[in-house]
């Protein structure tokens, strides 16, 4: 370090010291804190009350354009929660600094708290302005809606497998011998109907969601919404892949095989099928082809599980998904929409050579 570089740290030092002096020489002068504390106070409730303000802005949109439940959800948004009750705290802690030796300290010493707290508010303002922001985006409500289905199916897996193993622990050994873990998941499922009716209520606003969508011809979120259908399709078959049990549906020469998921997956296609209906309506092509594509994406999903109570029988289920693939095409067909039409043209092909 050389002479002229230590004289500048030097001089910085002094300086910054002077300045230190200066400032508690202000600090011992200065004798309205009770005022300067409850002015702050009064800064941060202002504050609080923007927060509020800004808060209605994403449930007035979802009461617009998304179910009642995302209202819900918004309503219910826990960071615009945590943030209310921090300025308010920190409201009604810059009131009890006015008063001079309330906590067994001067209302001098808590000028730099006082400071900290003013600066954490404006932070917390830009937190939950960024955090608006991002509630007003149109995925974010299928963001929210995907993940508490998907939430459900997995906490719906693990307490009926938690039971099951429960029960099995109890049965004799000539029992066990009778009935796996798996037949007792597959017994628990049809007792528990109740997480199926949920999930079909939550795929049911998705399904709203695009929708409406189609309508205003935002053609990104009846894409995010289609891929979150799909989503609950895949996550669903997933977990039931160890104790899911085959039935014949339909009736006829050539029945069709179904399982017990098909009171969630079979909605799930149908509101596919109608979301194509409407986009082949509204002359949407892209949103026509996006259906196209789940159901490929679902077919070979189907395909590629091997189900544990059935491993030769496991792309027999494809099918399904093929045949509501199929009707969305000719409905693009009898529409004029080549393009559509082209589209399930190829995704069957390799959805049917994938699964032979």
């Amino acid at each position: 370090m050389t002479w002229r570089s230590t004289d500048r740290l030097l001089t910085l030092g002094s300086q910054i010291a002077l300045q230190h002096r200066v400032a508690q020489t202000a600090l011992r002068e200065f004798g309205s804190f009770d005022a300067l504390y409850i002015g702050c106070g009064a800064l941060i409730g202002t504050m609080l009350a923007l927060v509020l303000t800004i808060s209605i802005l994403p449930i007035q949109r979802s009461v617009e354009t998304h179910p009642p439940s995302v209202t819900v959800l918004y309503r219910r948004d826990f960071l615009t929660s945590a943030v209310f009750v921090a300025l308010g705290s920190l409201t009604m802690a810059s009131f009890v600094f006015s008063v001079d030796g309330v906590l067994g300290i001067s209302n001098r010493t808590l000028f730099v708290v006082q400071v900290i707290f003013v600066g954490v508010s404006i932070d917390l303002i830009r937190l939950h302005q960024r955090h608006i922001t991002v509630l007003m985006e149109p995925g974010e409500a299928i963001h929210r809606l995907a993940t508490r289905a998907v939430r459900g199916i997995r906490d719906a897996h693990r307490n009926i497998r938690l039971v099951a193993r429960i029960q099995w622990w109890f049965l004799s050994e000539e029992e066990k011998k009778e009935k796996s873990r798996d037949v007792l998941e597959s017994a628990w499922y049809a007792m528990a109907p109740q997480h199926q009716h949920n999930l079909n209520g939550l795929t049911s606003e998705l399904f709203e969601i695009a929708v409406k969508a189609i309508s205003r011809g935002e053609l990104s979120t009846v894409s995010l919404a289609v891929n979150a259908l799909t989503m609950v399709v895949v996550s669903y078959s997933v977990d039931r892949k160890a104790n899911l049990i085959l039935m014949p549906r339909g009736s006829g020469l050539e029945p069709v095989l179904g399982s017990d998921i098909d009171g969630v997956v079979v909605p799930v296609y149908d509101h596919l099928k109608n979301i194509n209906r409407a986009a082949v309506a509204a002359e949407d092509e892209a949103s026509s082809i996006a259906v196209v594509g789940a159901f490929r994406e679902m077919a070979v999903h189907l395909a590629s599980i091997r189900f544990a109570r059935y491993p030769d029988r496991v792309s027999q289920l494809t099918w399904l998904p093929i045949g509501y693939l199929r009707e969305c095409a000719a409905a693009s067909q009898l529409a004029g929409k080549d393009d559509v039409a082209l589209s399930a043209a190829l995704e069957l092909t390799a959805t049917i050579t994938r699964a032979s």
